[in-house]
């Protein structure tokens, strides 16, 4: 009876302490829900062509950046919004390196163009394959992206 007791104490506890706002507990504060809205706006701009448009999501993107390295770290829900907003980010920062190589016309396929390079570079982002082109790393990131930052609007909410 003992070991029941504890391991019901055991899994309560990770509960508590690990899903917080799922319990009811507490929820993620203004400034990682500030965080969200920020790298929202960036995913928003980050399927733009132009050079002003770059110029923009690049800009949006350093405020997302500045906005998650604010987040007070209060409770556990803070914690997985940061470390959330970490990979959507880091998802956001591979889409601005494969941009910024279409803007300066300095694609290599020896280099940017196998998934290794971004796996070491951007580990949040799931590339797979070699042959990889600017486009192709822009697309996957974003998916990736918008799907951790939807979760993190989830848990935000």
């Amino acid at each position: 009876m003992l070991p029941a007791i504890i391991a019901i104490l055991v899994v309560v506890s990770l509960l508590v302490s690990n899903y917080q706002k799922e319990v009811g507990i507490s929820k993620p504060n203004n400034g990682g829900r500030a965080a969200v809205a920020t790298a929202t706006a960036a995913l928003e701009l980050s399927s733009g062509t132009s050079v002003s448009e770059y110029t923009a999501f690049s800009d949006a993107l350093l405020v997302a950046k500045v906005a998650r390295r604010n987040i007070p770290l209060i409770n556990a829900a803070d914690t997985r919004l940061d470390h959330q907003l970490g990979e959507a980010l880091d998802c956001l920062s591979a889409v601005r390196e494969a941009w910024q190589t279409e803007i300066d016309e300095t694609w290599n396929d020896e280099t940017h163009g196998i998934a290794t390079y971004w796996a070491a570079m951007h580990p949040s982002v799931g590339l797979s394959g070699d042959a990889l082109t600017a486009t192709d790393v822009r697309t996957t990131s974003m998916t990736e992206a918008r799907e951790i930052i939807d979760q993190a609007v989830e848990l935000a909410d």
